[in-house]
């Protein structure tokens, strides 16, 4: 028996470490190519690489309770198409002793899971988001991508034909500063001119179209010449924390008094700002158990579908997440629209999912 036990225990972490990999590779092919580019572009390397890995506790809230079921129905489904599971229950084995090795194994990246949102994950998101305000506070001209609106200028989106150096051609800016409508603004060339006395930036263009040249009356303006201030655009920033950013202790003390952690905050808004606060830390509990009850859930669906094809396996994996994800979203945009204890929505897939597992495990003995 516990024999049995260390070989199933065995295939399930393997596979589960193997499936980890894969997602979380996945999830970082688009940090990986944005990180290419800003570093071709002469940014310097550190807080990239803070940046990179400080997004990995984030996307681990996720791909840990979605490689675990992806494990137990991939190494179960395996083991019931080999007829293993049936020579098992055939010597006197029950289903509940099977699962006794994987259940193990996941209490334990369970509470790996809890740690990680509870901790890991905030100070992570912290030092993330910092590495890109010191990013794009410090180096905004590196980052100027040819063929892309660029925000973080204040009322101002700028977008690029070509640049090369701190010379850019085919240039449009759409400026919000004077009513509702933003003026349409393109050049044909200029340069990004930092002002050393007040920290501010110029944007000096040339062959310049104003449309409308006056915010109170239509029609176009021309001028050879035009500078446009983007005040503290390019200056370096501090990132100042929010929820994301707070352990389970800050979370707890942030939800007893706001002002701790965003001294800023209107006191009407406490309110608002406490649901956000109570829904973050409720999800950072839900995700974590989503790992045990999603395997209690896998174990017994990797049975029934005991085919060889792993594609059966990862394709019920990826409805099931998908599933239980949309219950956070959908938890989330009810908080933002006040639905008085929203928060409490993200247990929904957990208990679901639970009764489900306990339903279908029931069912095979």
């Amino acid at each position: 028996m516990r024999i049995i036990n260390r070989y199933i225990a065995g295939s399930f972490l393997l596979t589960f470490f193997l499936s980890f990999l894969v997602l979380t590779c996945v999830l970082s092919l688009g940090v990986i190519f944005r990180i290419t580019e800003v570093l071709s572009a002469g940014v310097s390397w550190r807080p990239v690489l803070t940046m990179f890995f400080g997004g990995i506790p984030s996307a681990m809230r996720f791909t840990l309770p979605m490689s675990a079921l992806i494990s137990a129905l991939l190494v179960f489904g395996r083991l019931s198409s080999d007829m293993e599971i049936m020579a098992m229950r055939a010597s006197g084995l029950r289903m509940r002793q099977i699962m006794t090795g994987p259940l193990a194994v996941t209490a334990l990246i369970t509470l790996l899971s809890l740690g990680n949102n509870l901790f890991v994950a905030p100070r992570s998101h912290f030092a993330r988001r910092t590495a890109q305000a010191e990013i794009r506070g410090g180096d905004m001209v590196a980052l100027l991508e040819e063929g892309r609106y660029v925000s973080g200028l204040g009322d101002f989106s700028l977008h690029i034909g070509r640049r090369k150096d701190n010379n850019l051609q085919d240039i449009r800016i759409l400026d919000r500063r004077e009513g509702e409508v933003p003026r349409d603004i393109t050049a044909g060339s200029g340069r990004i001119v930092p002002e050393s006395a007040t920290g501010a930036a110029m944007l000096e263009l040339y062959d310049v179209r104003i449309n409308p040249f006056d915010p109170n009356r239509p029609g176009a303006g021309y001028a050879d010449s035009w500078m446009i201030s983007l005040g503290d655009a390019l200056q370096r920033r501090e990132y100042r924390p929010n929820e994301d950013s707070l352990t389970a202790g800050e979370l707890l003390a942030a939800i007893e008094d706001p002002s701790l952690f965003f001294p800023d905050l209107p006191p009407e808004q406490f309110a608002a700002r406490r649901a956000v606060l109570r829904f973050t830390l409720h999800s950072s509990f839900a995700l974590a158990l989503l790992t045990l009850v999603f395997v209690m859930t896998g174990i017994p669906l990797g049975i029934q579908a005991h085919r060889r094809e792993s594609t059966t396996g990862v394709a019920i994996a990826l409805g099931i997440t998908m599933a239980s994800y949309l219950f956070v979203i959908l938890a989330e945009t009810a908080v933002k629209s006040a639905v008085e204890r929203a928060e409490l929505i993200v247990w929904l897939p957990v208990l679901l999912n639970l009764q489900l597992g306990m339903y279908l495990i029931r069912r095979a003995g």
